[in-house]
């Protein structure tokens, strides 16, 4: 399916975005992010340094032309309806999802998850529910 997403790996003094074609909502990116840690293409975490986590997840998902870009910002594209951020909290790997809307003045996002990615893999089904029952 065709939902955009921009995925944002944030580190202390970095961070680098990603936009994904296909498969952005959030059971989509739980599957992302599984075949990501599973890849074994980046550091384990607690250790986790934005570029080279983005590079990973490019690494681990990307399988054809055009479907996974690197994008200067977090909002250049304007047709995104998901956006998820991944950073460290202490020592664990922690996830926002937030839906975009578009149609004011510049770009606004409602988050709708925010806590580890251990709690996003396993309740990401709910949290896309939720996410389109409020649209």
């Amino acid at each position: 399916m065709g939902t955009r997403a921009i995925y944002t790996f944030e580190d202390a003094t970095d961070e680098r975005h990603i936009f994904v074609h296909y498969d952005g909502y959030p059971v989509g990116a739980a599957a992302y992010f599984q075949q990501w840690l599973d890849a074994g293409v980046t550091w384990t975490i607690p250790r986790f340094e934005a570029d080279e986590a983005a590079a990973g997840f490019v690494a681990a998902i990307k399988t054809g032309a055009g479907n996974v870009r690197i994008a200067g910002a977090r909002f250049s594209y304007s047709d995104v309806e998901f956006g998820y951020r991944l950073f460290m909290r202490g020592n664990e790997l922690h996830v926002q999802c937030a839906t975009t809307d578009y149609w004011g003045d510049a770009p606004a996002e409602h988050i709708i998850f925010d806590g580890t990615m251990a709690e996003f893999l396993a309740t990401a089904p709910a949290i896309q529910t939720m996410a389109y029952d409020a649209a």
